[in-house]
């Protein structure tokens, strides 16, 4: 992957060719930082053991 730094070429738009490989490297660097963040995350909490339930009034939410 070459590097083109903004003050090399101050005036040249990317080709769509240009475009295209850009967005394909940038969706898996971000596949894989997602994947490494969620590894490291681990497992989600185990649940508490208080029971919400639904708020009647408010637009949403919960309440004990």
């Amino acid at each position: 992957m070459t590097i083109v730094r903004v003050e090399d070429s101050p005036e040249e738009e990317p080709t769509p060719e240009e475009l295209s490989a850009v967005a394909s490297t940038s969706a898996q660097t971000i596949d894989q930082a997602m994947a490494m963040l969620f590894l490291q995350l681990g497992p989600p909490p185990e649940p508490t053991q208080i029971d919400y339930t639904p708020a009647s009034n408010g637009g949403g939410g919960v309440q004990q």
